[in-house]
């Protein structure tokens, strides 16, 4: 995934667009599995890819599954991820809009701080039950420094993490922030898609978490329309429920 890990992290924000992205499944499963089908899988960002790979190349998956991420079909009326999370179920989603922005990269800026964001992320809490992350906010800074670690890692898991979002002095969650910025150019790709009906024919997979932090029930319903042959289950845990 461009941008996580050990990726190349391209300035270049149109990089970052699903479509683009998808193209860079595509050109990597012709090079390792030729001329056979792929089946694809992902989690969180990797699972939105999943869905936007198979609308785009559908003849490249045999099978799709999805851990977290509820498919959101394309739309023809554009609206800003702060007008669709200002009110009703979306409310999740507004810790993206500081994700959008620099806020995390400035105030992320050494080693500590890159720990205890990671941390956060992965559910870390203070001894009052605070917690560093809460999805209709975003980031919560000034907790960072209270969490205990979190029950999900171990500190040699963490220290890996760090070790890749902190080197050579700098931080690296740029390369991850970048593709909360293509909203508008996703849109505009997706326009294309719905020029004839949006449906996968491709058996699916998708696995929600009980507690549901970021990913609803609402966004979860009506999937169904969308698929010729669609499994659904439920998983106790959360968002992080293939660590837990």
């Amino acid at each position: 995934m461009l941008g996580f890990g050990r990726t190349r992290a391209s300035c270049q924000l149109s990089l970052y667009g699903l479509r683009s992205l998808a193209e860079d499944v595509r050109d990597l499963a012709e090079h390792v599995a030729k001329d056979k089908k792929i089946t694809l899988g992902g989690h969180d960002w990797g699972a939105t890819l999943v869905w936007h790979t198979a609308l785009w190349f559908p003849d490249l998956v045999q099978g799709i599954f999805s851990v977290g991420t509820p498919f959101i079909p394309p739309t023809q009326i554009y609206r800003s991820l702060d007008d669709v999370t200002r009110s009703g179920h979306m409310k999740n989603l507004r810790y993206q809009l500081q994700f959008q922005g620099t806020h995390i990269s400035d105030e992320m800026a050494d080693e500590p701080k890159i720990r205890q964001f990671l941390n956060a992320m992965f559910g870390g809490r203070g001894p009052q039950d605070q917690v560093g992350f809460d999805p209709s906010r975003g980031v919560i800074f000034h907790n960072l420094p209270r969490l205990n670690r979190s029950r999900l890692l171990s500190d040699v898991e963490l220290d890996y993490y760090v070790s890749i979002y902190f080197q050579n002095g700098k931080s690296n969650l740029e390369g991850p922030l970048r593709w909360y910025r293509t909203q508008a150019q996703n849109y505009l790709d997706e326009l294309r898609l719905l020029l004839k009906p949006v449906k996968f024919s491709m058996p699916a997979l998708f696995l929600t978490s009980t507690l549901g932090e970021i990913s609803s029930v609402k966004m979860t319903e009506k999937m169904d329309r969308y698929f010729d042959n669609l499994t659904s289950k439920e998983v106790d845990g959360s968002l992080w429920m293939l660590w837990e």
